[in-house]
């Protein structure tokens, strides 16, 4: 007997729901393993995966045509694809010192980048409110999250055991959570500068939201979040310049009031706080430069693409090669990352096909009145704003992040009230 069709609307509303409770989800199913200590590694991106996938299959069986969903594709996207595949095969089997775990993580993105496709083509056939949904569950991530942090925080501050640096407890690590947060700062702030006319209720809500979110930001450290907050917001007020000036003054005081509030907390590790930050930033750590090893990595990593030039040395090889002091899995800089490893052929490739997306996602945003699709748009811009300093595009929940807001832009979701079943 065939299995009834779950409805659009019910399964979307699912999936953001799932999507703002996963870190959650994460924590407690930790803490559910014998044995193991809060923090002691990193937590599975199953979840995650699990959650594109079921949006993949609620998609599929609407007769969602692998494709179809996107705009016909240019002659300089299909040149960009084709260049990204022949260089990921030809670095993956003849450069990569381990093909097999080129090929593996590639498949770790997969379900991101198809899940955002699926994303779209249902998008595209409910209503607009639906693209709140998504967007609402990015923002308010970070904010359902908030109990479980500050309970770990009193319970497991000081306990040498838990390794913070991991994650705040059910994170996969700290930096990531970090950028998550500013992204949804910008978000809020771009779908209130959207926000025509706002109630006193609206004002105040995203006044909370902001603080709290920017008090987050500056207890994590991170310092490519703080960049890509003031990146963000300006690329935004550059865009759509009547409606973030509005909302600039709120931006101000929340980033006071969330400095003042991070300080709350005594950091449960020297990676933790804006001032261990910046104490990082201009004394340098263990001998390194004032980029905590960034620089030094750069220049590493640009002499390394020397090597293969033209098709790289295959996808997430680069801890096959690193200096044992570094211990990183990436050179903190996406542009210079994919030109490692897919080479000058693929990496300009996929940077190509990124460009023309985000271009179009990008001016969808900027002529949209939708709140929904200006907070989007904030977020897209601080995660792609990032990008130079860290690697947006090759941790499975920024790339989500990143997909799931593209998707969002691009969208055209249905006029009538009602949706197709």
């Amino acid at each position: 007997m065939a299995l009834p069709k779950p409805n659009l609307i019910h399964g979307l509303f699912i999936f953001a729901l799932f999507h703002a409770v996963m870190p959650v989800l994460n924590h407690f199913g930790l803490l559910s393993i014998p044995g193991v200590p809060l923090g002691a590694k990193v937590i599975p991106v199953a979840p995650l995966q699990a959650s594109m996938s079921g949006i993949i299959v609620i998609a599929l069986l609407h007769k969602f045509p692998f494709g179809a969903s996107a705009p016909p594709l240019s002659a300089t996207v299909k040149i960009s694809i084709l260049g990204f595949v022949f260089a990921f095969f030809w670095g993956a089997l003849f450069n990569a010192l381990w093909p097999e775990w080129a090929l593996a993580r590639l498949l770790m993105r997969v379900a991101p980048i198809l899940g955002a496709g699926a994303l779209l083509y249902v998008l595209n056939r409910t209503p607009a409110r639906t693209g709140y949904w998504i967007v609402l569950a990015i923002i308010l991530q970070p904010l359902i999250h908030l109990p479980t942090l500050v309970h770990a925080l009193v319970t497991s501050g000081g306990d040498a055991a838990v390794n913070w640096n991991k994650g705040p407890a059910g994170y996969p690590n700290v930096r990531q959570w970090g950028m998550l947060v500013a992204t949804g700062f910008v978000m809020v702030l771009g779908g209130l500068g959207a926000w025509m006319s706002p109630s006193r209720l609206v004002k105040l809500s995203g006044g909370i939201c902001l603080t709290v979110l920017a008090g987050l930001l500056f207890f994590s450290g991170t310092r490519a979040g703080v960049i890509g907050v003031f990146l963000g917001v300006a690329g935004v007020w550059l865009l759509r310049p009547n409606g973030i000036g509005r909302t600039i003054w709120l931006a101000s005081v929340a980033l006071t009031a969330g400095l003042l509030l991070s300080l709350w907390f005594e950091p449960p590790s020297p990676n933790y706080g804006l001032f261990n930050s910046m104490t990082r930033w201009t004394e340098g750590v263990d001998g390194r430069d004032v980029t905590s090893g960034r620089l030094t990595l750069w220049i590493v990593g640009a002499q390394m693409v020397l090597d293969y030039p033209l098709f790289g040395h295959g996808l997430d090889q680069l801890i096959l090669f690193n200096p044992p002091e570094f211990k990183q899995h990436h050179l903190h800089n996406t542009p210079l990352q994919l030109l490692f490893d897919f080479g000058l052929v693929g990496g300009i490739a996929v940077m190509l096909l990124l460009a023309t997306v985000w271009r179009r996602a990008i001016v969808a945003g900027r002529d949209a009145h939708d709140p929904a699709k200006a907070a989007a748009l904030g977020g897209l811009l601080t995660l792609v704003a990032m990008c130079p300093f860290e690697d947006i595009l090759y941790h499975t929940d920024l790339l989500a992040t990143t997909m799931l807001l593209t998707a969002v832009l691009l969208s055209r979701p249905l006029a009538s009230p009602s949706a197709k079943r």
